[in-house]
């Protein structure tokens, strides 16, 4: 089996990584890693949804492998970092408390203890109702025990892991409800953007693992302002992870990166083809005539077909008509067409 939600982080599969960026959380204490397929951190840390809940009743899920002897599991937690977690060790299941970030280990002062709850591949669900701190465990969607405890407020999807016996047990899947689906901030490359964080001060910024730290120009309260952050490193649109880090902890944020250009495109036209070729130059004009582009050293296959062309950083919008003009010096050919740029 394996758990499902609004919000699902699945390493099934992933190679060993440390660190590794999980999307739609935000993270504490020690950074999170993959190992075995398992999501693990050295001693002490985890995440929480960085969504807002839209329900007032949350369950975070786990599909748990291993049942050696590590406290690790899905996890009930709020902004300051207090809040349960269902520590699954060697098969049992304890309610144990987290504060400031640090959970329990002790499990003589377990909440609520449930023996022999579940095996390696079952799926774990911690579920509260915020207004009255009515928590619920369950094991393969069967009710394995119930709880009241209002101690804490605001408390929200998360997985928490305190290892003491450096074991081999945590999470393939992780998932939690409660969370409305929304679609991903979305960013068009080379552009200025503004991003929500739920840290502090940011002091790191990659996307898809690059540093773009230098291209934050400010930050007011949690609105952090970017300037051309997706360049380079960026040539495909598609959905990409933002990792901010405040010095405390990390948060991942989903976006979705357009590049807006040209498609791929046969060089031929009216006899005239420019194949097996690597000095093409290009010229862009947009609807007024006014010049928007120009690049050279463009290559094309023997079948004439050149790689799509990246018109980020002009002007030019989707759905914009451009005339194009091609030319090779060595063959001396050249081409002209009119086009609608595109995502690419």
């Amino acid at each position: 089996m394996s758990v499902t939600g609004d919000i699902i982080v699945d390493v099934t599969g992933v190679a060993n990584t440390n660190p590794y960026d999980a999307s739609g959380v935000t993270e504490y204490g020690d950074s999170l890693r993959v190992n075995n397929n398992k999501l693990r951190v050295w001693d002490e840390g985890g995440f929480y949804a960085t969504a807002a809940a839209s329900s007032d009743t949350v369950i975070a899920k786990a599909t748990m492998t291993g049942t050696n002897g590590d406290y690790v599991g899905p996890a009930l937690i709020n902004g300051s970092l207090n809040g349960f977690y269902a520590a699954c060790r060697y098969g049992s299941i304890y309610i144990l408390s987290i504060t400031a970030g640090v959970g329990s280990v002790a499990t003589n002062q377990s909440l609520l203890t449930i023996p022999s709850a579940f095996s390696p591949g079952d799926d774990i669900e911690f579920e509260i109702t915020n207004s009255t701190g009515a928590i619920a465990v369950r094991v393969n969607g069967s009710s394995a025990g119930t709880l009241t405890d209002a101690t804490y407020s605001d408390l929200t999807a998360g997985y928490h892991f305190a290892a003491t016996d450096y074991a081999d047990t945590g999470a393939s899947v992780w998932a939690a409800s409660g969370y409305s689906a929304s679609s991903p901030p979305t960013i068009r490359k080379s552009s200025t953007f503004d991003i929500e964080t739920t840290l502090g001060t940011i002091t790191t910024a990659t996307l898809n693992s690059v540093n773009v730290f230098d291209h934050v120009t400010g930050q007011v309260g949690t609105t952090v302002s970017f300037e051309g952050a997706a360049t380079d490193e960026i040539t495909t649109s598609g959905e990409y992870s933002l990792v901010l880090g405040d010095g405390v902890g990390t948060e991942t944020i989903t976006v979705q990166v357009n590049v807006v250009g040209l498609p791929s495109n046969t060089a031929k036209k009216d006899g005239a083809i420019l194949a097996s070729l690597s000095d093409i130059e290009l010229e862009a004009f947009d609807a007024t005539g006014t010049h928007i582009e120009q690049l050279t050293g463009l290559a094309s296959n023997a079948s004439a077909v050149m790689s799509p062309v990246d018109f980020s950083s002009t002007t030019g919008d989707v759905g914009d008509n451009i005339k194009v003009s091609l030319y090779s010096p060595s063959t001396q050919v050249g081409i002209t067409f009119t086009q609608a740029l595109e995502l690419i």
